[in-house]
């Protein structure tokens, strides 16, 4: 038969709670990666080059990865109108665009 001892055991270790509360626990998982060491879970946020300009009606934002060159067609560009609308370039938010075109592409 299961105890809750056992359950307990089972979903926070033989050591118990030694560096967080229960709370922690059961929002982050159990402390301290095996293979790293990291004390909870955590998201990484990618590091992103980000590029701007503007024109007479739209202040453009780009977004690649970092060391792309503006020349090449590997950017995301999102842009704002007058009116503070969010356009993508071609209508999508795929990492196909150069950024240096930013004038004469459409953004819809």
């Amino acid at each position: 038969m299961t105890t809750i001892s056992d359950l307990y055991i089972n979903l926070f270790g033989k050591g118990a709670i030694q560096d967080g509360t229960v709370i922690d626990m059961a929002e982050h998982g159990r402390t301290g990666g095996v293979s790293t060491g990291q004390p909870f879970k955590f998201v990484a946020i990618p590091s992103l080059a980000v590029q701007a300009a503007t024109n007479a009606s739209l202040t453009v934002t780009g977004f690649a990865k970092p060391g792309t060159l503006t020349s090449t067609a590997n950017w995301k560009l999102m842009a704002e109108d007058v009116n503070g609308n969010v356009l993508w370039a071609n209508g999508n938010d795929n990492y196909t665009n150069i950024f240096d075109n930013f004038n004469t592409i459409s953004f819809s």
